[in-house]
């Protein structure tokens, strides 16, 4: 299993995303060519190379439109409003950027016509969510990329809405609605099709303070959306004064990332770096993206757990349905219960608590509050599992959840009981009954 984690401490932006999945290896010629598959009426090209920014080596990227036969940065262009953002992403001012060492560059750009026009106001061809959204859907892009894609455009209408007071289906972009921003998102996520990634984590976001200047007025960092795309999400408030976190950034990171880091046994394969336009003072001027191995040689995940145990002997046998509940509503894994021979003769119970060590504490409150114990042991462990993905069976008496993995080319899987009782009580129906319509229809 292939995961990939990003750290965004300098920020991020879907330049830098695309960058250093690039870099990781994912082939800028087979993204150019899935990008046609959209067919955007604007000619574009991505310029890529190797740079250097504050001492440090990675992928800059660009993309650049063709107006009235010359290549031109979006950002140059009346049309592309940047409508809350945004000092940002392709900006190359040289107060405080570019004092970068580029003897190492090597220019990589390329270029595809996908317009039979090009003097129109591209910013306007796809500037709102339900023309992206359709675009998308129409396209014959790998389902995975369309999926993932459709998930960032969602999320980034959801926060624009949350920021003009209006429905995500009412919603126009402006500076992610331009040819550029929809080039950084569908290309990273076509870019992690490519590198068959099947979970993304993420470490703490950095973002700046003060204020920038848009159509709006003068603005707070982060800007409005961002900030909204950023709710519930950790983030660190540098001492950066110019944005390190963009609305693009934001929401591939808000719609793709787990930032509920777990400890795993991972193998690290390869590492990319996608470089800053910016050089900020103190923040890192990259995203660096990890591509890990998770699996060992036998096709089994390997992650690092909490065992968490204590033996009781002097707490009613009743007392421990309530506990576990309590136990598995705080993130528990598993809880098992062992009968053991005490001190002083005296039956007991061994209580075991599995969950991840991002849980443990909490688990351990509860076991402090809820049961009779005066100590906790707590001890780290490996455990091996089969790599597994759930599916969603549409029953006739409605839908039922069924995790499925694969072991030595012998198909496993476990059907959720609570999704079987339910109908059972619902329909008034005998587990039987319902387990084997489960069983022909698997």
């Amino acid at each position: 299993m292939k995961t990939l984690h990003l750290d965004p401490l300098g920020g991020a932006s879907g330049d830098m995303f695309l960058a250093a999945l690039i870099d990781l290896g994912a082939p800028l010629e087979w993204i150019e060519s899935e990008l046609k598959k959209l067919n955007l009426n604007q000619e574009f090209k991505i310029e890529l190379k190797t740079s250097v920014n504050r001492g440090f080596e990675g992928k800059l990227l660009d993309v650049k439109l063709k107006e009235k036969g010359e290549w031109v940065s979006p950002e140059s262009l009346p049309s592309h409003s940047h409508d809350d953002s945004h000092s940002h992403k392709h900006s190359h001012s040289h107060d405080d950027s570019h004092s970068h060492d580029h003897s190492h560059s090597h220019d990589h750009s390329h270029s595809h016509d996908h317009s039979h026009s090009h003097d129109h106001s591209h910013s306007h061809d796809h500037n709102d969510y339900a023309s992206i959204k359709l675009m998308i859907e129409k396209s014959a892009l790998p389902a995975d990329a369309k999926s993932m894609a459709q998930k960032v455009f969602l999320k980034l209408a959801i926060a624009e809405g949350k920021v003009h007071g209006k429905p995500p289906e009412d919603v126009h972009f402006h500076e992610v609605g331009a040819v550029d921003s929809i080039i950084d998102i569908v290309g990273s996520c076509l870019a992690l099709s490519y590198l068959k990634v099947e979970s993304i984590t993420s470490s703490a976001i950095g973002v700046a303070q003060g204020s920038v200047n848009c159509a709006h007025g003068t603005l707070p960092l982060p800007a409005p959306a961002t900030a909204w795309l950023l709710k519930g999400i950790p983030s660190i408030l540098t001492s950066e004064v110019k944005e390190l976190c963009t609305p693009t950034g934001a929401a591939l990171l808000a719609a793709l990332a787990d930032f509920n880091l777990k400890s795993k046994v991972q193998i690290l394969e390869n590492i990319g770096m996608g470089l800053s336009h910016r050089t900020p003072k103190m923040a890192p001027p990259f995203l660096r993206a990890s591509l890990y191995q998770t699996e060992n040689e036998n096709g089994l995940e390997r992650e690092m757990i909490q065992r968490l145990s204590c033996d009781l002997d002097d707490m009613p046998p009743e007392y421990f349905t309530f506990l576990r509940e309590r136990l598995e509503k705080t993130g528990a894994l598993d809880v098992s219960l062992t009968s053991i021979q005490m001190k002083k003769n005296r039956p007991g119970t061994e209580l075991r608590v599995l969950c991840h060590e991002g849980e443990a504490n909490a688990l351990v409150n509860v076991l402090m509050k809820d049961s009779t114990t005066f100590g906790i042991r707590r001890e780290s462990v490996m455990r091996e599992v089969l790599p597994r993905k759930m599916k969603v069976m549409d029953s006739p008496w409605g839908k039922i959840n069924v995790k499925v993995s694969e072991w030595d080319g012998q198909k496993k899987q476990h059907i959720e009981f609570e999704d079987v009782a339910e109908i059972c009580r619902q329909h008034k129906l005998t587990w039987s009954e319902v387990m084997s319509w489960v069983s022909a229809n698997s």
